[in-house]
């Protein structure tokens, strides 16, 4: 699980980490990179009066100074990335460009030179080497400069994120002791069970900080949640989840479904005198999750929803999941008059966003 620790620009120099150069992303840019260099070159030194057999020879020679880079780096890649200090690994990977330069110098020398009339042009090898030097420090400062702006923007992410949670969680423990406190005065037995059922949930909630859990472990404090909401409402209150055609185990925001479900009875089931039911049913087709929760409404609850709607958790989560999953991402609302539905839909990444 990768981590993203909230640090300062006094941190900032002890934060770098080597690309894998040979993924094929990222060696096509360094190939192209590498003959458009060429090709300037190229006409500074030609200028109108093109060689093109000066321009074959200049691209074969800073090619392989590319690819071999290139190779040599992601060979040293995880014994690099793995140096204490971040500034060693600058270092350590300029000194690796700075060799491959000299040995690619000294090799082009020995191949169209020396092999020809015995001489070495030791004037042209340190030329090349110091330009491949210029050229290796502006690279790397690039990649340092780029992983700083992409940390700071992961940085500024996870603070909007954290502070977005952090406002959904005392509504939904406010209204989790409200509806505590509406048991204690004519079932105190129920309430003593919720009081028990709401500090495991308490504790559920709290020693997870991560912006991120499964949705297995979502869905068990919303279950946690129902328990506790099924004390107060008694039959008026049914509900059943269908996950047979998702995964569990990927990703969603921590405390997203669980908002819902709050809405879900707040707005549908508690004003109705008959019974009532959620379903909770989750998908997941071409790389993306459908969790739908649809709650019954009956005409009390309409009115109900249209006068005391309260669209803080569906518009904090819309956020959230738009901040960690892109703009594709959406939580959809739709009336559907007997019922009201609710469907997150997003594409699950890799990475897992922390708060230390």
């Amino acid at each position: 699980m990768n981590k993203i620790e909230l640090s300062g620009q006094d941190d900032q120099l002890d934060f770098f980490q080597l690309p894998d150069f040979l993924a094929p992303r990222a060696f096509v840019v360094i190939l192209m990179t590498a003959q458009l260099l060429v090709m300037l070159f190229s006409l500074f030194v030609y200028g109108m009066n093109f060689d093109w057999v000066g321009f074959a020879s200049m691209t074969i020679y800073v090619q392989w100074q590319a690819i071999s880079s290139a190779c040599l780096l992601a060979l040293m890649r995880n014994t690099i990335n793995r140096l204490s200090n971040k500034m060693f690994t600058i270092v350590s990977s300029y000194l690796i460009l700075l060799l491959v330069a000299l040995l690619v110098a000294l090799l082009a020398q020995w191949v169209f030179n020396f092999k020809q009339n015995n001489t070495i042009d030791w004037e042209i090898i340190w030329r090349n080497y110091f330009i491949s030097a210029i050229i290796a420090g502006v690279a790397l400062r690039y990649l340092f400069v780029q992983q700083q702006l992409i940390h700071q923007e992961k940085a500024a992410v996870v603070a909007s994120l954290a502070s977005l949670q952090a406002r959904i969680k005392p509504h939904f423990l406010f209204n989790t002791m409200n509806s505590i406190a509406s048991l204690i005065g004519f079932a105190p037995d129920k309430a003593e069970k919720m009081v028990e059922d709401f500090s495991t949930l308490l504790r559920e909630s709290l020693k997870d900080e991560r912006l991120e859990t499964t949705i297995e472990k979502e869905w068990g404090l919303c279950e946690r949640y129902l328990s506790i909401e099924q004390l107060r409402l008694g039959e008026r209150l049914s509900w059943q989840v269908d996950f047979s055609a998702l995964d569990t185990s990927l990703p969603i925001p921590s405390l997203s479904l669980q908002p819902i479900i709050e809405n879900a009875i707040y707005h549908g089931i508690q004003p109705a005198l008959e019974q009532g039911y959620i379903l909770v049913k989750g998908e997941y087709q071409a790389g993306e999750i459908i969790i739908s929760i649809e709650n019954s409404q009956f005409e009390t609850a309409q009115s109900h929803r249209a006068n005391k709607g309260n669209k803080m958790a569906i518009s904090n989560i819309r956020h959230r999941i738009h901040q960690l999953y892109g703009p594709s991402a959406l939580l959809e609302l739709k009336d559907l008059g007997d019922s009201f539905r609710t469907v997150l839909r997003y594409q699950p990444k890799n990475l897992i966003f922390d708060i230390d």
